[in-house]
C-alpha cells in the first residue's frame, strides 16, 4: 500500500540496530524539497484566509462578538503575510460566493489557505451547517436549503489544492433553532467528516459540546502572533488558555491530518522561504537494539491465551497468552512519555488531554496511540514494534527496519518485538471477559454495570465537567474483572489493533456512552481523535 505523507527514514541493520525515524536521507531529502520549491525557493510562501463574522442575526438570537473578533484575526493574519477578505453578516448568497471566490483565488497557487467562521452553526443528522445572518429556519427540514453546509466549505478547500489548509469554526453555541423543531437536532457541532488534504480542521469546542462567545477566536488571534512555533504547538497553548479561563467548560478540538509542521511565520514583514515554513525536525541518532528485558508486571496483568466463546462475535477465535494493562493509560503516563517523545523525533499530533493525573488520557487518535507506545519501549530499552511498512518509503537494504515515529501511513508490526503495543481486538475481548477464569458475564467483571464501570447514566458528578455534568473518573475506582483488570465497560473508550476497513476497531464503553454501548466493537478514522476515547497497553510474552 502506498502513502503520500510517510517520512523518509533511514535503515538500520534488523539484528544489530533499529531505525528511529524520521533519520533522513540527506539526499533524497533534499532532491525531494528542490523538487517541490525549487522555483520559489526565496520567495515569500502565498497565503489567503477568508473570515467570515455573523453577529447581527434577523430571526436568532444575536452575537456581540464575531465581528470585533473577526477585525482581530484579521489584523493578527495580515502580520503574518496573509491576505485577507472579511465577510461581515453575511446573506447565503454572499457566503457562498465569498466560498467559492476563495477557492479559484487558491487554485495553482501552492498558498496556505485559512478560512474562519464565526456566528451561529447547528448539525441536523450528524452534518453541520453555518448559518447565514438573514436565515429564517423554523425547524430541521429547511436547514440544508437555507444553511451553509460546512462541508461546502471542506469541499472548495479540497478542490483547491492548497498548499496546507487551517479551517477554524467558533459555532459551537446551544442550537439557535426554535424549541421543538426537530427531533434530529444536536448540541454543538458534530465530528468532522470530509477534510481537505493536509489540513487541520479547529473547533472552538470539541465535538457534541458548546462553546462560549467571545472566548476561543481572541485567545487564537493573540497566540498566532508566537514566534518560531508551529500551528500544532500554538494550538496546545490555545486549548490550555481556553481551558483555563473557561474554568474547564470549554476545551478546543481539533481534527488534524497536517502532513508536516506548519509555522505561519514569526513577525510582521517576514520573507519566509516555504523550506522554512514546512520543516523537518532534527532527527535522533539510531541506537543498538537492548537485550530484552523481563516484563514487568506491577502494571500489567499475564492473561493465559484461550479462544473466545461462541457468545462472541470473534467466536473461535484463539489468543496466545499476553500481558495487558490492568488500567487505561493515565494522563500522568501520557505526559511523561510524550514529553520524553517530543525530544527524542517523534510527532504524537495530539496533546491528549486528561482530567486528572490518575485520569484515564482522552481525546488522542489510533495514530498518537501507536507512536506513544514505540515512544515508551525505546525510553524504557525495549524494541519498538511498529514499523513503516518498506513499500512507503524508498525500500531499505535487506536486514533494515523502519520505526514508526512520525506521520500516518500504513504501518506493521515486528512481533518479535518485547515494546509496549496496542491489544488486538481478539486480545482485548478475550481480556475484558475474565479469560480462562471467566464466569460470562454480560460485563467486565460483574452483570451488574454500576458495579464496574462509568457510563452516561452514573458518571454525573465528575470532578471536570466534559458534557452535561459527566467526564472521566480516576482508574480502578470501580471493581475489576476476574482477572483484576479494571475499567474495561466504561470511562474511555479504547483503540484496538485491528483494521476495519480504512478504519480501526475501538471497544469497551465511556462515561460519554449509554449503557447499551458498553459492551460494543465499532471502528473509528485512526486519525480522529475524542474525548470519550483512550487505550490500553499490551505487551506480548517472551
Amino acid at each position: 500500500m502506498k502513502t503520500t505523507d510517510q517520512p523518509i527514514n533511514m535503515p538500520v541493520p534488523r539484528n544489530s540496530r533499529l531505525a528511529t525515524a524520521p533519520q533522513v536521507l540527506c539526499s533524497f531529502f533534499l532532491l525531494t524539497f528542490s523538487f517541490f520549491f525549487s522555483a520559489a525557493l526565496h520567495a515569500a510562501q502565498p497565503k489567503e484566509a477568508l473570515l467570515i463574522a455573523n453577529g447581527k442575526y434577523s430571526h436568532f438570537a444575536g452575537l456581540a462578538h464575531p465581528s470585533p473578533d473577526a477585525a482581530k484575526l484579521s489584523a493578527a493574519l495580515e502580520q503574518l503575510g496573509f491576505r485577507v477578505r472579511v465577510v461581515r453578516d453575511g446573506n447565503r448568497e454572499q457566503m457562498l460566493d465569498a466560498i467559492s471566490e476563495f477557492e479559484r483565488g487558491l487554485r495553482n497557487t501552492g498558498a496556505i489557505a485559512f478560512f474562519h467562521y464565526g456566528g451561529h452553526g447547528v448539525q441536523v443528522d450528524g452534518k453541520n451547517y453555518l448559518l447565514p445572518a438573514d436565515a429564517d429556519i423554523p425547524d430541521e427540514r429547511r436547514v440544508a436549503t437555507r444553511a451553509v453546509a460546512l462541508d461546502e466549505v471542506m469541499t472548495a478547500m479540497d478542490a483547491a489544492s492548497a498548499r496546507a489548509s487551517i479551517i477554524v469554526i467558533d459555532a459551537c453555541r446551544d442550537n439557535p433553532l426554535p424549541a421543538g423543531s426537530g427531533r434530529n437536532l444536536a448540541r454543538g457541532l458534530s465530528v468532522v467528516g470530509m477534510k481537505p488534504k493536509n489540513s487541520i480542521v479547529i473547533y472552538a469546542a470539541e465535538a457534541g459540546n458548546k462553546a462560549l462567545d467571545g472566548l476561543f477566536t481572541p485567545i487564537l488571534a493573540s497566540s498566532l502572533q508566537q514566534k518560531g512555533r508551529s500551528i500544532n504547538q500554538i494550538m496546545m497553548s490555545v486549548r490550555s488558555e481556553v481551558y483555563a479561563k473557561s474554568s474547564g467548560q470549554q476545551t478546543p478540538g481539533e481534527y488534524n491530518q497536517l502532513f508536516e509542521e506548519l509555522f505561519l511565520g514569526e513577525s510582521a514583514g517576514d520573507d519566509l522561504a516555504p523550506e522554512k515554513i514546512f520543516a523537518a525536525k532534527p532527527a535522533p541518532t539510531p541506537y543498538a537494539a537492548p537485550t530484552p528485558a523481563k516484563l514487568t508486571k506491577d502494571d500489567m496483568v499475564l492473561v493465559e491465551g484461550g479462544t473466545l466463546p461462541d457468545a462472541s462475535e470473534l467466536a473461535g477465535k484463539s489468543v496466545k497468552s499476553f500481558y495487558i494493562g490492568r488500567t487505561e493509560v493515565t494522563w500522568l503516563e501520557w505526559k511523561k512519555v510524550r514529553n520524553w517523545a517530543a525530544d527524542n523525533g517523534y510527532d504524537i499530533g495530539n496533546v491528549g488531554a486528561g482530567s486528572g493525573n490518575d485520569h484515564p488520557v482522552r481525546d488522542v487518535s489510533w495514530y498518537d496511540c501507536v507512536k506513544w507506545c514505540n515512544a515508551r519501549s525505546e525510553m524504557e530499552g525495549l524494541e519498538p514494534y511498529y514499523l513503516v511498512d518498506a513499500e512507503v518509503a524508498p525500500p531499505p537494504p535487506p536486514g533494515f527496519y523502519l520505526v514508526f515515529k512520525t506521520g500516518t501511513g500504513n504501518i506493521i508490526r515486528r512481533e518479535i518485538s518485547n515494546g509496549y503495543r496496542l491489544p488486538t481486538e481478539a486480545e482485548w475481548e478475550w481480556a475484558a471477559r475474565g479469560g480462562l477464569k471467566s464466569r460470562g458475564y454480560k460485563y467486565s467483571g460483574s452483570n451488574d454495570l454500576n458495579a464496574v464501570g462509568w457510563y452516561r447514566d452514573n458518571g454525573t458528578g465528575a470532578a471536570t465537567i466534559l458534557e452535561d455534568g459527566r467526564g472521566t473518573w480516576p482508574v480502578a475506582l470501580k471493581a475489576p474483572n476476574e482477572l483484576l483488570i479494571n475499567d474495561m465497560s466504561g470511562n474511555v473508550d479504547e483503540w484496538c489493533w485491528d483494521r476495519h476497513g480504512e478504519c480501526r476497531r475501538v471497544r469497551g464503553g465511556s462515561w460519554y456512552g449509554l449503557r447499551s454501548q458498553c459492551d460494543r466493537r465499532y471502528s473509528e478514522d485512526p486519525k480522529y481523535h475524542w474525548s470519550w476515547t483512550g487505550f490500553r497497553l499490551a505487551r506480548s510474552l517472551d
